[in-house]
């Protein structure tokens, strides 16, 4: 699980999971469904923000620091999942004037009334010392013999706690015509001590491609023969909630 503010608080894999007929829709209407789930994002920030004000009584500015330690967990990925939806097909039906798609978005609007109302009985989960995902890293290719092969990558940040952030955006590297690539250095944020690269020929099945956390001038060349096939593969990435906005108090896990 990520954080809030690293802006991926649900994905394409959730929003098929809710809705399996939405590849087919995307092929027929090119909507834009990236675009709803950043104004989802923006939404439930602003809902969360409200949240902290007036159900648990923070200051603005409290409220707007606390906002950054947010952890997505289930409910609030649901949330925005359903969020995203309830704008996507609220959008075709006003395009469309299409009475199954305005039902669907009415569909989704109460799943996302559900999905906030348990969050707020389960409580709002956050941590103390949050670790913000990295951007993607830079690539440098490099000529290098070997074999041909397509490589999917992540980065991570890692605490001194051994906390590992949210993970970066996917990227592909292209380790063929006898090329590689050198990765990094990575500027690390503040709360990082270190940075994970992951990589591996499907995005499921990521392995971690260092020894230990690298530091924040150190680089690493990757060659199609990596990962080793010994390699631990990628944990959740992101930090769990430590603590719990439920009612007027926070408590324990």
């Amino acid at each position: 699980m990520g954080l809030l503010t690293d802006k991926r608080t649900s994905e394409v894999s959730d929003w098929m999971k809710y809705d399996s007929k939405l590849s087919v829709l995307l092929d027929d209407t090119h909507a834009d469904l990236l675009g709803k789930s950043r104004l989802a994002q923006e939404i439930l920030e602003s809902e969360l923000l409200e949240l902290l004000i007036v159900h648990f009584q923070q200051s603005p500015s409290a409220a707007r620091s606390h906002l950054r330690k947010i952890v997505v967990g289930p409910e609030l990925r649901r949330w925005h999942a359903f969020k995203t939806l309830e704008l996507f097909y609220s959008d075709l039906a006003a395009v469309a004037v299409n009475a199954a798609h305005a039902e669907q978005a009415k569909k989704f609007v109460l799943l996302g009334d559900q999905a906030k109302r348990h969050l707020l009985a389960t409580g709002i989960g956050y941590v103390n010392n949050p670790l913000p995902a990295p951007d993607v890293p830079s690539l440098q290719s490099v000529e290098s013999p070997g074999i041909s092969r397509v490589l999917r990558a992540r980065i991570a940040f890692v605490s001194a706690a051994g906390e590992l952030s949210g993970a970066s955006e996917l990227f592909v590297l292209d380790v063929s015509d006898s090329h590689s690539f050198l990765i990094g250095p990575v500027k690390l944020l503040p709360g990082a001590s270190g940075w994970n690269l992951y990589i591996g020929a499907e995005e499921s099945h990521l392995k971690l491609a260092n020894g230990s956390p690298l530091s924040d001038n150190e680089t690493i060349t990757v060659t199609a023969d990596l990962p080793q096939a010994n390699s631990p593969a990628a944990p959740e990435f992101g930090q769990e909630a430590q603590l719990f906005w439920l009612a007027d108090k926070a408590i324990w896990r």
